[in-house]
């Protein structure tokens, strides 16, 4: 047998979520202060690996430039042979 939701059983139940995540009033259910904690250290891991991925691309030769190159040191192949 279902139960339909009546009007006032849903406002009890938002009214209580609002009572547990009021952060105006420094009321913050448990879970979702350690769900901010964890989000905390996934962007710190984010920050490190961006700083990462940014050092690797820097440093990362293109299609063009190693394509000029080699067609430099074929042209000096040829020209010294």
């Amino acid at each position: 047998m279902k139960l339909k939701p009546t009007i006032s059983g849903v406002l009890e139940a938002i009214s209580t979520f609002a009572e547990n995540v009021d952060v105006r009033f420094n009321k913050v259910d448990e879970r979702f202060a350690k769900v901010d904690q964890r989000f905390d250290q996934i962007d710190k891991r984010f920050d490190k690996l961006e700083g990462r991925v940014t050092k690797v691309e820097s440093q990362m030769v293109t299609k063009s430039y190693l394509d000029d190159k080699m067609a430099d040191l074929k042209g000096e192949l040829i020209v010294t042979v």
